[in-house]
Parts: structure tokens; C-alpha cells; sequence
């Protein structure tokens, strides 16, 4: 039932859109609160957030200001523990942490951040970022849709009695109707319908 180039020219569009971008980092930003936490302490983002969030922004954004904080990324790029691309992924995971505390504070500490010289310039990657590393791994779903397609039905409507001892069984019929219904809208279905009826004893 799939038209599997279609599929593919979909799928790649999808996924190298603006808007997954912008969904995936809204998933991020929905998840990361509560179910990234401190290994030693076990707190969460979360216990920030509640705990007057624009205040503890203001807390990072102070200590971003510290000559001493600048001189330890300094150090790092210098001696080559850390590349510019590694630095400008930590302050982006900064930039996070200050979107969920207090969204106003992002913008002038990105401005600031790059006012310092000793610094490589650095880009604000909020809403750009994949943050899920490319398209989903079908194998994830492989078990699921495995058990879609051989989840058996009988139709409602009566039509499939066939006699007083025959009936007529119809396997995933949910993924049929899914198929003919929102992958047609994207052009993915093919437009033949599967071979999924047998006759089953009604005893059976």
C-alpha cells in the first residue's frame, strides 16, 4: 500500500523542515525540566524552575560574567581540551538552561556573551538545533506496527458472516484505514488495498 519513493522524498522533507526543528526542540524543552537530573544530587531542572526561576537565570548570567569563568574557557580552547564547535554546543546547553528559567533572558546574554573578546563568537542555535540527531529509528516502532498488522477484526456491519459456521477475518485493519486516510493526504499510498481477509472457522 506504500509508494516507498514518495515515502522517502516525504520523510527527507520532513525532517530537514524548519518546523521538526521547531517541534523536536519543543519536545526538548517539555522533557528536560524533569527528566534530566544532577548525578550526585538528583535534582532536576524543575526544582529550579518552581524555585523562582528568572532569579536563578540571573545567578548563571552573573557567573558568565566572572573574569574567572571566561579565563577556564579560555584555558580549554587554548590548551585543545575543548574545539570552538564543542564551546559554542555548551553555551547553546546554557542557553537552554536560561530559555526554561526565564525566556526574556536569552537574547541580551547571547549579546553579551559575545562582547567578550577573549571568547570565540558564538551562535544561538535554540530553535535550529536537531536535537534528536536525525531521523527516528524505525526500530522502534517495528514491534508496534508488527502488532498493528496482525491485530485481527471482524466487521461490524454484518458483511463479513458468511455462513452459519464460516466467517470472514480482516488483519490490521487499523493500519489500512490509516494508510488510505493521513498517509494518502502526504501522496505515500499507492492506492491498492492489501490482501488481509481470510475465512476463519466461527467456532475458532
Amino acid at each position: 500500500m506504500i509508494e516507498k519513493n514518495n515515502l522517502e522524498n516525504v520523510l527527507t522533507e520532513m525532517y530537514t523542515s524548519v518546523h521538526w526543528k521547531k517541534l523536536v526542540f519543543s519536545m526538548y524543552c517539555a522533557l528536560y525540566p524533569s527528566v534530566v537530573r544532577d548525578a550526585r544530587t538528583n535534582i532536576s531542572l524543575q526544582d529550579f524552575i518552581d524555585d523562582d526561576g528568572p532569579e536563578w537565570a540571573e545567578r548563571i548570567i552573573e557567573r558568565m560574567t566572572e573574569p574567572s569563568w571566561t579565563m577556564g574557557w579560555v584555558q580549554k580552547i587554548v590548551r585543545g581540551h575543548v574545539t570552538e564547535e564543542e564551546y559554542n554546543m555548551a553555551m547553546n546547553k546554557l542557553f537552554v538552561k536560561l530559555h526554561m528559567l526565564d525566556p526574556q533572558s536569552v537574547i541580551p546574554t547571547f549579546h553579551l556573551l559575545n562582547h567578550i573578546r577573549a571568547l570565540p563568537e558564538c551562535n544561538l542555535e535554540l530553535a535550529t538545533r536537531d536535537y534528536l540527531g536525525g531521523p527516528l529509528d524505525a526500530a522502534a516502532l517495528s514491534a508496534h506496527a508488527r502488532t498493528a498488522v496482525t491485530k485481527k477484526t471482524m466487521r461490524s456491519n454484518g458483511a463479513s458472516r458468511m455462513s452459519l459456521d464460516k466467517i470472514e477475518v480482516f488483519y490490521g485493519i487499523d493500519v489500512e484505514e490509516f494508510i488510505m486516510t493521513e498517509a494518502r493526504k502526504v501522496g505515500v499510498w499507492n492506492g491498492r488495498r492489501p490482501d488481509n481477509k481470510r475465512t476463519s472457522d466461527l467456532l475458532d
